[in-house]
């Protein structure tokens, strides 16, 4: 089901909402695997050693994740994927469990789309933030350039991030 269409300095991206067991099966393709390392194999090469596609899914602790995928496609091809989960606490929260862009598609601009699909579905669906973990410093410093907060509740190893929606 297509939800929504933007054009952003010629970029066409569409999104549709999935189940986790939904896109363990659209990623059960080696070549879309090795596209998207934190998702698929945490960025450690050697998971995929002898390893069929299905096994490496079988193996991701993403898969195991609760919550709504979005699957943003530009030209029919997967170029990002985020994993979200609403959360009732003293607010209502989007926890933004995963935001990945394929290795090929970095650097388009394509981040920016699927984060303001996110704060899109974040406000439709009553939440008042949007909070997250940075595990590298690569991580940190993007969310950070995008508005987020570092919480007090962050650790060196777990930064946790949260910005108004």
């Amino acid at each position: 089901m297509l939800l929504w269409n933007t054009s952003l300095r010629e970029l066409k991206m569409e999104v549709e909402l999935h189940t986790t067991a939904e896109v363990k099966e659209l990623l059960s393709n080696m070549e879309i695997i090795k596209r998207f390392p934190m998702i698929c194999y945490e960025k450690d090469e050697s998971r995929l050693d002898g390893k069929t596609a299905n096994e490496i899914m079988d193996e991701a602790k993403t898969m195991e994740y609760t919550g709504e995928w979005m699957v943003f496609t530009s030209m029919g091809v997967i170029v990002g994927l985020a994993c979200a989960q609403i959360e009732e606490k003293k607010t209502r929260n989007l926890y933004l469990k995963e935001f990945e862009v394929a290795t090929d598609a970095q650097g388009n601009g394509f981040s920016n789309i699927m984060l303001a699909y996110v704060f899109k579905y974040a406000r439709n669906h009553g939440c008042q933030y949007i909070t997250l973990m940075a595990f590298d410093d690569n991580a940190f410093e993007y969310w950070k350039h995008q508005g987020f907060t570092v919480s007090p509740k962050s650790t060196e190893r777990l930064r946790y991030l949260f910005k108004k929606v």
